[in-house]
């Protein structure tokens, strides 16, 4: 059992035996574990503080789960398991005066961060994941596959490394399309006979040969 849990049960039997009941009550965080996912409530109106008192969870695993960690002054409800007062838990966190809820349309689902990060689920199908600073994915194989386009753009540079890079358009691969426009050129090119050094050729290259989408350094 968790050591805040066990105490808070021992303390309670003095409260079981007298008989009396405690109804739920409203506070705010005041100390947050992050270690055991449980916290201090300042409970209103008097501003009592509690012990340290467990917060609920969408979903718990051992050493897995949902956690959303609460700050310092959330309003919270605090419910007391059997109504005894020495065991209390804080079920809820609500928006308030202070901390005002956001605007979400009816139906969608918004997770947004203190400092900007955001996912949306919006009414429109879309799903919208933004970040002030960095967004990392890690897995064994990544795979992003669109039923239409794909659009990728960076103010900055756009870097891909891979021990290989295949690349395709149209069912062919771009290093066939690079060879065979310049195997073009290169077998059918001619030089103009000055019985010296050779001359430049009379067909050079340009754009029609060339592609924008890899550069060698």
């Amino acid at each position: 059992m968790n050591p805040h849990a066990l105490a808070n049960a021992m303390r309670g039997l003095a409260q079981i035996n007298a008989g009396t009941r405690s109804e739920s009550r409203d506070g705010t965080i005041s100390s947050y574990d992050p270690v055991a996912h449980a916290v201090k409530v300042l409970l209103q109106p008097e501003g009592t503080e509690t012990g340290w008192i467990q917060l609920a969870a969408a979903a718990v695993g051992v050493g897995w789960g949902a956690v959303f960690a609460p700050s310092i002054g959330d309003a919270v409800k605090v419910d007391f398991v059997l109504g005894n007062a020495e065991t209390p838990v804080a079920v809820a966190r609500f928006f308030n005066d202070v901390d005002q809820a956001m605007p979400v349309p009816s139906g969608e689902y918004w997770m947004v961060h203190k400092f900007g990060a955001f996912m949306k689920m919006s009414n429109d199908g879309k799903v919208a994941i933004n970040s002030q600073v960095e967004i990392d994915a890690t897995a064994p194989t990544i795979v992003i596959q669109a039923t239409a386009n794909v659009n990728v753009q960076a103010g900055g540079q756009a870097n891909i490394t891979a021990p290989a890079i295949n690349l395709g358009a149209a069912g062919q691969s771009l290093l066939s399309i690079i060879t065979s426009a310049f195997m073009s050129l290169f077998n059918s090119h001619t030089h103009n006979e000055t019985g010296t050094v050779t001359a430049a050729p009379n067909q050079q290259m340009g754009a029609a040969h060339m592609t924008s989408t890899v550069k060698a350094s």
